[in-house]
């Protein structure tokens, strides 16, 4: 461990004039550019979650720059601006490691162009002099990485061979080319030769013109070519991935035969097929724009999803790339390569589905529903809390209940300390609460009769994911009971007296 300094971070990362003379100055400057270039996300921070150092290349694949990082708190650094949730999680994370704990979290970061993708962080507490700094590492080789998936990593391998093998074709071609034109050999060697001789004229009388080709090279040059032509024809031929070729028209020139099987077409149908037959019509204009990208910079930037059509009108997603292969002005053949998405599609719409359920029963609910993380933080509020209160979603969700209560006068006193030991008998001994009767305060500051429930939330491996709370309003039974009373004690006022 190299020697601690200003506010616990490492001599050789310490900027702060003065420090760099713990190493020599291009042992110093060789530190920094080696964890500068790490794709892994590496930082520390001061105990107040200030980043004073991280690694720029992350940074840079996301498309921030060093401002958009360093010199601020982590949890305000812009791929978390997106996401409240994130921002809490990693505040509570860099927050417990200065306290001395170790704390592995998952978050959803964002990159500039928008696309999300989870992340995970390892924050750890380092030692200083002085004062105290945390280190937060990613666990991904790339912080970028995270956002790609097995078969998307796949594909960017695919299409970096692709590119590799028609380079190697072309510096074949250009090198067989170069040794047909070569001169014949004058080392008296004896080489293989192609021979063609045909009928011809000379000074006006029969002659024969005889070719000598230089069969050494070329046939070296040939086969080299031909290895290279297989691996393309191999990469073209993955049966994972639909690759196909396409003219500037949008019509298709060849396709693999896990494409033509997953549309329905055969080899006979290659030229007749547009994009216009097969793509759906709602997805044509992200289509033609991704093709005025590809014409302007020779490839697509990012994949884009579309739904496409079968020859049977079976509809069915894939995330597609295209790059050039040749162009001659506005004329080009491109090359295409997607993936089948429809799985995991149907499964996103399927958790939307679930979670639009879910909410369409707590919304519908009268009772107050709300929900505390472990740390005992709302982290859900139903619409009937939320009108009672009188507050935005955005005011009561990452607050404390209790801070809750006071502010918005939710509780009077002798509530608050009733719920506070509810909440920490909870707490020890994990048992359900039910049906405990206090008193609330409306938003015009009218008591009324209330019940409080709370119960644990346990995830599928016994976690504990905090606890679920009902409040219900009991004013109407609570008078009810109250007519009864009077009633029962008017009645036996009567049958006294008889």
């Amino acid at each position: 461990m190299g020697k601690e300094t200003r506010k616990g971070i490492p001599s050789w990362l310490d900027r702060k004039k003065g420090n760099q003379d713990k190493l020599p100055p291009h042992e110093h400057q060789k530190s920094l550019d080696d964890v500068n270039s790490l794709r892994r996300f590496t930082g520390i921070a001061d105990g107040k979650g200030r980043l004073q150092f991280a690694s720029q290349a992350p940074g840079k694949e996301l498309g921030y720059a060093e401002d958009d990082i360093l010199r601020r708190p982590f949890w305000e650094a812009a791929w978390f601006a997106q996401s409240s949730e994130s921002q809490r999680v990693i505040r509570e994370a860099i927050l417990g490691a200065a306290a001395g704990k170790t704390v592995r979290c998952q978050v959803e970061a964002f990159a500039r162009d928008g696309t999300s993708f989870p992340v995970t962080f390892n924050v750890s507490p380092l030692r200083g002099e002085n004062a105290e700094a945390v280190s937060i590492v990613a666990e991904a080789e790339s912080t970028i990485e995270g956002r790609e998936g097995k078969d998307a990593r796949e594909l960017r391998k695919a299409r970096g061979d692709l590119k590799e093998a028609m380079a190697q074709i072309e510096a074949l071609t250009q090198e067989n080319t170069r040794l047909l034109e070569e001169a014949g050999k004058k080392d008296g060697a004896i080489f293989p030769v192609e021979l063609n001789a045909e009928a011809s004229e000379y000074k006006g009388k029969p002659a024969d013109m005889i070719i000598l080709r230089d069969l050494r090279e070329g046939n070296k040059a040939e086969k080299g070519q031909l290895e290279a032509e297989k691996r393309y024809r191999a990469i073209f031929d993955n049966p994972l991935h639909m690759i196909y070729v396409h003219d500037e028209q949008g019509r298709f020139v060849d396709a693999n035969g896990f494409a033509l099987e997953r549309l329905g077409y055969t080899q006979d149908d290659i030229g007749k097929v547009f994009f216009q037959d097969i793509i759906h019509q709602d997805d044509l204009p992200a289509v033609f724009e991704a093709m005025q990208e590809v014409i302007t910079k020779g490839r697509m930037e990012r994949t884009i999803e579309i739904r496409l059509f079968s020859k049977s009108r079976e509809m069915f997603w894939i995330d597609c790339f295209s790059l050039i292969l040749e162009q001659d002005g506005e004329h080009f053949t491109a090359m295409g390569i997607a993936r089948d998405i429809t799985d995991r599609k149907h499964t996103e719409d399927e958790i939307q589905r679930e979670k639009a359920f879910t909410e369409s029963v707590l919304t519908s609910i009268p009772d107050m529903v709300l929900t505390l993380n472990p740390e005992g933080e709302i982290g859900y509020a139903n619409e009937a809390l939320l009108q009672f209160t009188g507050r935005e979603a955005e005011q009561v969700v990452g607050g404390h209940l209790i801070e809750l209560a006071v502010e918005a006068s939710l509780l009077p006193p002798k509530s608050i300390e009733m719920i506070s030991q509810r909440l920490k008998e909870w707490q020890e001994t994990g048992r359900p609460i039910a049906n405990v009767e206090l008193e609330m305060l409306n938003s015009k500051g009218e008591s009324i009769a209330a019940s409080y429930s709370t119960s644990g939330i346990t995830g599928p491996g016994g976690e504990n994911w905090g606890e679920v709370i009902v409040l219900r309003d009991i004013t109407e039974r609570k008078h009810t009971e109250e007519e009864l009373q009077h009633s029962e004690e008017r009645l036996k006022e009567l049958v006294e007296k008889l």
